[in-house]
């Protein structure tokens, strides 16, 4: 869940495994383990001590301004992933396949709209022929973005004007069906000329920040970007990628409408506009939340809307790397070869992903599995490539590699996993099974947890008493 700090003075602070925020006199405690994110959208105080506590659990603090805008955050210093999807992100936006990306990006926002609107015109038949009219014109403006050829230099202003077209049609059809007292003219913003565009751009900016946090831990550089060129502080890409999922907030705004639940007491007044207040604030992020919660069919799966933008950012960052692996990627295909086929076979796979990079932001860890294998009884499963001769035993550190790809594939995918395969080349691709257990799961978070104190906290470990524990490390030989 999101912790939502939204009243004027309120105190946010550490207690125990706990969150305490005290507002007025009212004093609320929320653990640890229900939180993703803490969002702040006032002045408000917050401890050194809780926002200590909400880095070391990889919990990002956003500070929002009065128009909804992400303006700070505070969260961990790392990077999420090897800097080559960062180097390919500079690579491809000077190639045919950066033209191609951005196309699909904003052909995926277009459908979006489309097939709302489609859904708003079902119970509105007088209002169908008009609703009718916009489609016919989106449709139109997709085929013509699909057709462009050549690169995204040449092609970028083309894009976005398109683009524009596009956004000018969908915003005057979603005007026509408003109620008559917030029908608005177009699009604005900072501030905004009516309430609709208040609370859409307020909307918007919670999006950003959700959008921003799902490239950091793909891996990708959110000042990189491809349709919106680089400017000195400017999130490119998070306004690239944030065109695929403005949806999630149309939606709820435009049914806070159509569902007379907008008051004119949510804004306030201001020079040129509108603002949204604190009442507006509540309404607005309880709608969006609730519709960002939601499970929707992503992929064959029933995915959370907010989940789905992870999902997505990991599926751009392993687009860009996919060709570009380095030798070791190179020699796992090789390796694949040789009566691989009959070996998945085998073990009930009915689909197999190649390569895939994975990462977690809860548990700070990522990885590119070998193969990521789903099974005929619909669990998934990590199989690895070893260049090694199986020797009669499956050593301890790649019993662990192999849950380590398994709670990663876990968390992806929403799917169960109780196995996984290590493939042993040399010894003429014998397949040996492991199973995971949730005790597996366990000792797993337990490792985690203690490398994640040494490297954040700067504890410095223990040598162990007992060497026998060392026999099956492949560092033993250089450990300290």
């Amino acid at each position: 869940m999101q912790l939502v700090i939204n009243t004027y003075g309120s105190y946010l602070k550490k207690n125990g495994d706990c969150f305490l925020v005290k507002n007025d006199d009212k004093i609320s405690e929320v653990s640890i383990k229900k939180i993703d994110s803490i969002m702040i959208a006032t002045s408000a105080y917050v401890s050194t001590d809780a926002l200590q506590f909400a880095v070391e659990n990889n919990i990002d603090v956003i500070f929002l301004d009065k128009y909804g805008n992400p303006y700070g955050r505070v969260w961990h210093s790392k990077l999420g992933s090897t800097t080559l999807i960062r180097r390919r992100q500079l690579e491809v936006s000077d190639e045919n396949e950066g033209l191609e990306l951005t196309k699909g990006w904003v052909l995926r926002k277009i459908e979006n709209q489309m097939d709302f609107l489609e859904r708003l015109k079902r119970p509105r038949e007088e209002k169908a022929g008009k609703l009718e009219e916009s489609l016919r014109g989106l449709t139109e403006i997709k085929q013509k973005i699909a057709s462009l050829s050549g690169t995204l230099e040449d092609r970028r202003g083309t894009v976005m004007a398109f683009e524009g077209m596009a956004g000018k049609m969908y915003f005057e059809a979603l005007s026509y069906i408003m109620p008559d007292r917030f029908r608005f003219d177009g699009r604005s913003r900072n501030p905004a000329k009516d309430e609709f565009n208040a609370l859409l751009n307020y909307a918007y900016g919670v999006l950003y920040s959700l959008v921003e946090k799902a490239c950091i831990i793909a891996g990708l550089d959110p000042y990189i970007g491809f349709l919106h060129t680089d400017d000195y502080n400017k999130k490119s890409l998070v306004f690239d990628l944030i065109e695929m999922f403005r949806i999630f907030a149309d939606e709820p705004v435009v049914y806070l409408f159509s569902g007379r639940k907008v008051k004119v007491e949510f804004f306030d007044e201001i020079k040129g506009g509108f603002t949204l207040n604190r009442d507006g604030k509540a309404v607005l992020i309880e709608a969006l939340n609730s519709n960002l919660d939601e499970a929707v069919r992503y992929r064959g799966r029933n995915i959370q809307r907010r989940n789905i933008i992870q999902l997505e950012c990991h599926s751009i960052a392993n687009s860009l790397i996919k060709e570009t692996k380095d030798a070791d990627m190179d020699s796992v295909e090789d390796r694949q070869e040789e009566n691989v086929d009959y070996l998945r076979k085998r073990i009930g796979c009915i689909e197999k992903k190649v390569g895939v990079y994975l990462a977690s932001g809860k548990y700070h860890i990522k990885g590119i599995v070998d193969e990521v294998l789903t099974l005929s009884d619909g669990t998934m499963a990590p199989l690895d490539y070893k260049y090694a001769e199986y020797k009669g035993t499956v050593f301890k550190n790649h019993h662990y590699q192999a849950v380590f790809y398994g709670l990663l594939i876990k968390e992806n995918y929403g799917r169960d996993v109780n196995r996984g395969f290590i493939c042993y080349t040399r010894s003429r691709n014998h397949l040996e099974e492991i199973s995971i257990t949730g005790t597996d799961f366990d000792n797993l978070h337990a490792v985690i947890k203690e490398i994640l104190d040494i490297t954040q906290r700067c504890y410095y470990p223990k040598g162990t008493l007992c060497e026998k524990q060392c026999e099956d490390c492949c560092y033993r030989r250089i450990c300290v």
